[in-house]
């Protein structure tokens, strides 16, 4: 029962941010149509070790383009939050990385990702939950191929059949290899 109230809340919230979308102009460059190329939705980003958003975008870039326009969020941003943004810039690259693939399954279903041009990086797959997110993405059309994993299952190793490898020995150098392979 909670469940479907969750549920129920996130589509009335994702309701309400396509309304205002349609009625809203904001006049901010950096949300208008065809202004950026990719959304990097990121891992982890609080413990020692740990990146912040920006230079997991400047990280990926290294591989997918200096020029290219990224716009990062984080790994808890609220989903509806990245739906409107990819409402408002239609077609473009969804890059999500570790902890960020926790959301393949809510964007999928979504219908403002391109699933083609979804690229699932190293999700957590010692986690049945991830797992099952990341399988529930795989089954709504997101290209098993565009699933990539590392050595471990903490790196995404067994989360599909049919993914592909990161080409990357370490976790935060695969946000780096999968976006030169997808340039």
């Amino acid at each position: 029962m909670k469940q479907i109230i969750k549920e129920d809340i996130d589509n009335i919230k994702d309701l309400i941010g396509r309304i205002d979308a349609a009625f809203t102009s904001d006049g901010d460059k950096s949300s208008s149509k065809g202004s950026w190329d990719a959304v990097l939705v990121g891992g982890l980003d609080y413990r020692r070790g740990d990146y912040p958003i920006d230079e997991q975008v400047r990280i990926l870039q290294k591989g997918y383009g200096t020029s290219k326009r990224v716009k990062g969020f984080r790994y808890n941003t609220s989903t509806t939050e990245i739906i409107n943004f990819l409402r408002k810039n239609p077609n473009i690259d969804v890059f999500l990385f570790s902890a960020g693939c926790d959301k393949a399954d809510a964007l999928a279903s979504s219908g403002a990702v391109d699933l083609n041009k979804m690229y699932i990086i190293e999700p957590y797959a010692a986690s049945s939950g991830t797992k099952g997110r990341v399988r529930g993405a795989v089954s709504k059309g997101v290209p098993q191929s565009n699933v990539y994993v590392g050595s471990s299952s903490g790196r995404g190793k067994g989360v599909v059949s049919g993914a592909s490898s990161s080409g990357s020995s370490s976790h935060w150098g695969a946000l780096t290899s999968v976006g030169s392979m997808n340039v």
